[in-house]
């Protein structure tokens, strides 16, 4: 017992000292509130919060009737906004969502303020206290402190605040209302997917275009070159024939490139004839075939990993190759049009978009969406065939693959290959196996084996993504120097045996890339960083270090690209790289005129186009050009080259047309095309007012028709033709309302065309005469403001119009069309039933339309006064 009152004796001053503090704290704090003679007692009053309110509101106040109201109550029970407060500390917080600002206040130091705020705001004497466990805040500093504006009227003993932030409630019915927005959305995507898409009609119809071209050097020597394309349209399927000449017979290349493509048919997806390509497996890179035959049963995608390219366009166009916002490379095609990109690392979900500049300053553009496995994962008891066999330089090669869905989110799949090793020896045989599997909605894993002669062939690849902007791969790939894959020369691989791991983060404007890389010779780390300072301005950092173990070498290189587009038309790149090899810098500046519509009545031109690109190296041989094209008219092109130190001068004529057979005429029609609208869709038709009884409908000038991101406007024949539709695509294609008379609607709100390359479609909107309804909300109550009444049509339960109510009830509807229609009331509790009509064939305009909104005990009462 004495141990123990001596062990109390030497705690005690040791507990006092932790506890004095705290407790000289608050009573210091309360004391000096009661030196300067603060009295507050308990009192009640009228407390309104926006619609919400307490007529016996418990608050404290002084003795100068100022009320002072409680913190925590308010935020927790009023606000809807989490707060913590430490009595002992005198302090309060609370983050706000979803700007995630944090608003303190601080009884210690006297001062109160936010996150967003650099100088905290001194609290005056006797207006934040401790009372009974709850803090107190007076009424007037708390628009100082959050954002409300906050009322006190001693006359009427009330307190009202109008909160400037969202309440629990408010977010929630936000999100209410994005919900039904997505899901309005989501119903008209359904209804667009139903609707059967217009097809051409012209059994037969072709197109050819043409660019001859004559340059002079510097040297008096003269170049010819004539480069053609020639498309047919035909059994529901396109060919393409195309080819180039000049002046050196021996190097004539008379047909370089022919195809006969076939898409979306009902039994497979793919038929081609002619130049195809075999895509990449996770064992077998990409291969380019001539005189083959391709067949996919279902559509493939591009898919994670390594993105490559090889196509055709326009000759010597320039190709910005962007990723995900960011530009990753220029290409140039070259003088047939053919160009490739290379490997491109991507994952699922990325967007790859190429941004095509042609000579005449013309421009499209083409976006990739990539996916996570290839589409080789196929619903249980489904299956996929893919058929190819072509002609490669050493020989010929002969695919097959047959995939079967085993389960929901596992497929398995069988390769079979026929491939020439060398020139004029004969081919060899092989068969992989692959299994592609989702055990996650953002997990994916693909798995191929091949059994070569030594050691088994393997490729592996997991892929995490959807991971708040995160994603992750590994990659793993073993090919055996005794494997077909390795000894044949068609395989193009980086590296035969490698692992990789990637991980990318998207946090806007920032992106990252890590890929870390262990091969059997070196290890290696890339650092990609992409930061867009602005929308026109973007920077990049490329990092590459690697550690070569045969050599015991290492090698740490950069590449700083900065990217700057402005005005549209211009767009400038600096490069510098910094290797051990080679190091210097890289320019860029890019021009380009606006165009203007070649099928209006206004001048067609682009007026010209300016590029200037350099290379220049640390120590080394520059290299520069400089280009100028200008458009002289819509088929003629001068350019002026100056490279390096020569010069050349030449100009391009260009044109294109098409043929098709007009049922109506009985006749062939021939009619000039633009050349870069070449092998895609063109729409055309005329808009003419509803017919009446005594005469047909007449032509309307001015109409504007929407389709792809382009436009058309009615001639004053009513004639409109629209050129460079994507083929292949599900289009739609609207009238402009605002273009139309307030007197005119359209019978369809919109129509669905769908086009093969090169093909036509003939599409006459039909137009109606536009009605309205008027009517009366009969209530026995107050009609509050706000009250709306929702219009939507029956046939489809689309929102037709939305229109207020006005005081005495009255409401209007214009701009509506002849169909069945269901009104309904929002904006009140307890709405009326919803009432339908009908607006007849014929008919402009439904009066005394009534909708019921009294109550049960008024008419029950009107009956017995009737009595």
């Amino acid at each position: 017992m004495p141990l123990l009152y001596d062990s109390m004796q030497r705690a005690y001053p040791l507990l006092l000292f932790i506890l004095l503090p705290t407790f000289f704290t608050i009573d210091h704090a309360l004391a000096n509130e009661n030196e300067r003679g603060l009295s507050i007692e308990e009192s009640f009053l009228e407390f309104r919060y926006k619609k919400k309110g307490d007529s016996f509101y418990r608050v404290m106040m002084d003795t100068n009737e100022k009320p002072y109201l409680n913190i925590i109550e308010l935020f927790d029970t009023w606000f809807d906004i989490p707060i913590e407060c430490d009595a002992a500390r005198l302090i309060c917080q609370a983050t706000m969502q979803p700007s995630g600002k944090i608003y303190w206040i601080d009884g210690q130091q006297k001062q109160f303020g936010s996150s967003d705020k650099k100088e905290p705001t001194p609290i005056p004497p006797n207006t934040f206290i401790l009372k009974e466990n709850d803090f107190w805040l007076r009424y007037d500093l708390w628009g100082e402190w959050i954002p409300l504006n906050l009322t006190w009227s001693l006359e009427r003993y009330s307190l009202n605040i109008q909160p400037y932030f969202l309440s629990k409630e408010d977010k929630k019915n936000i999100r209410e209302k994005s919900r039904l927005s997505q899901m309005n959305k989501k119903s008209k995507r359904d209804k667009l997917n139903k609707l059967i898409a217009i097809a051409p009609s012209d059994p037969f119809r072709s197109e050819f275009r043409y660019s001859l071209s004559g340059t002079k050097r510097q040297d008096n020597q003269y170049d010819a070159d004539l480069n053609y394309d020639m498309g047919l349209d035909f059994w529901d399927g396109y060919f393409q024939l195309s080819g180039n000449i000049t002046q050196e017979i021996e190097s004539n290349d008379y047909i370089n490139f022919w195809r006969f493509q076939k898409i979306n048919q009902e039994n497979y997806h793919l038929f081609e004839l002619g130049h195809t390509r075999f895509e990449s497996t996770l064992l077998a890179t990409a291969i380019d075939v001539t005189n083959g035959i391709r067949l996919e049963k279902n559509e493939s995608g591009q898919s994670s990993g390594v993105f490559e390219l090889r196509s055709r366009t326009n000759p010597n166009a320039e190709i910005d190759v962007i990723i995900n916002g960011f530009l990753d490379e220029v290409v140039i095609a070259d003088a047939e049009g053919n160009f490739e990109i290379g490997r491109k690392f991507v994952s699922g979900g990325d967007r790859v978009t190429l941004k095509y500049y042609f000579n005449d300053g013309s421009e499209d553009k083409k976006t990739i969406v990539i996916a996570p496995d290839k589409s080789l994962i196929l619903k249980k008891n489904k299956w996929d065939i893919n058929l190819l066999i072509g002609k490669t330089e050493i020989g010929d090669f002969k695919y097959i693959e047959g995939r079967y869905g085993l389960l929901e989110n596992f497929s398995i799949g069988n390769h079979f290959y026929r491939i020439p090793i060398e020139k004029d020896k004969e081919n060899e045989s092989l068969i992989t196996v692959d299994v592609a599997w989702r055990p996650f909605h953002n997990i994916s894993l693909q798995l191929e084996l091949s059994n070569g002669e030594e050691e088994i062939d393997h490729s592996l690849r997991v892929d995490i993504h959807s991971l708040n902007n995160q994603t992750m791969q590994f990659e793993s790939l073993n090919i055996d120097p005794t494997s077909i894959f390795f000894k044949s020369s068609l395989f193009s691989y980086e590296f035969t045996q490698y692992n990789r791991l990637s991980y990318i983060v998207r946090w806007a404007p920032w992106s990252f890339t890590t890929r870390a890389t262990q091969t059997k010779n070196a290890d290696m780390l890339d650092l990609t960083i992409n930061r867009r300072i602005t929308r026109d301005l973007n920077l990049g950092v490329d990092l590459h270090y690697e550690d070569t173990q045969d050599n015991e070498k290492t090698d740490l290189s950069s590449i700083t690209n900065l990217d700057y587009q402005w005005n549209e038309s211009n767009s400038l790149e600096v490069t510098r790289s910094q290797k051990d090899t080679s190091s210097g810098w890289i320019l860029r500046y890019r021009h380009v005129g606006k165009s203007m519509n070649p099928w209006s009545e206004k001048e067609y031109a682009y007026p010209w186009r300016f590029s200037f690109n350099a290379r220049i190296l640390d120590g080394g041989e520059n290299n520069y050009s400089l280009s100028l094209n200008w458009n002289n008219n819509r088929y003629l092109t001068t350019s002026l080259k100056l490279e390096n130190h020569s010069f050349s001068a030449g100009i391009t004529l260009r044109d294109g047309a098409s043929i098709n057979y007009n049922h109506e005429k009985s006749k062939w029609h021939y009619q000039r095309q633009e050349w870069n609208n070449f092998s895609s869709g063109t729409l055309e038709g005329f808009i003419k007012t509803p017919p009446t009884k005594d005469e047909a409908g007449k032509t309307l000038e001015g109409i504007t028709i929407r389709a792809a991101g382009k436009k058309a406007v009615t001639d004053k024949n009513g004639y409109y033709r629209l050129s460079g539709v994507p083929p292949y695509d599900r289009i739609s294609v609207k009238v402009d309302e605002n273009s139309l008379d307030a007197s005119f609607g359209t019978v369809k709100d919109v129509d669905i065309v769908q086009f093969r390359p090169g093909t036509r479609i003939r599409l006459n909107p039909k137009l109606t005469w536009t009605a309205g309804l008027d009517g009366l909300l009969y209530t026995d109550k107050i009609i509050p403001p706000g009250i709306s009444l929702e219009v939507k049509r029956t046939s489809d339960q689309t929102i037709m119009a939305t229109v207020p109510i006005e005081s005495d009830g009255f409401f209007l509807v214009e701009g509506l069309t002849p169909n069945h229609y269901s009104l309904r009331v929002i904006g009140i509790e307890n709405p009326p039933k919803i009432k339908t009509i009908e607006i007849p064939p014929g008919t402009d305009w439904v009066s005394e339309i009534h909708i019921d909104w009294r109550s049960q005990e008024y008419l029950d009462k009107t009956k017995k006064d009737e009595k």
